[in-house]
């Protein structure tokens, strides 16, 4: 999967930084909203509170490594996959 999406990247717009950065964005926002479904139906957590805990992940500085480098998309699949499966 990592060595498809590095494929796709390339094909789509070859070495330009601002599209690896946003594609780190889109995935690191798509695991934000996996987060809050996640704690909504598995955790039966009111929404607010789901989404609250989707905030926290969203933010928190453990996980700028995840944005802000190009190498480190790799963390967020493993949680995008899992997080799917639970939902």
């Amino acid at each position: 999967m990592s060595k498809t999406r590095i494929l796709l990247n390339f094909a789509l717009c070859g070495l330009s930084v601002w599209w690896w950065h946003a594609c780190n964005i889109a995935l690191h926002a798509a695991c934000c909203v996996l987060v809050a479904r996640t704690g909504a139906v598995v955790a039966r957590l009111r929404r607010p509170f789901a989404a609250l805990a989707a905030l926290l992940f969203a933010v928190h500085p453990i996980h700028s490594e995840a944005v802000s480098r190009l190498s480190t998309y790799i963390l967020h699949l493993p949680l995008l996959i899992f997080t799917t499966e639970l939902s």
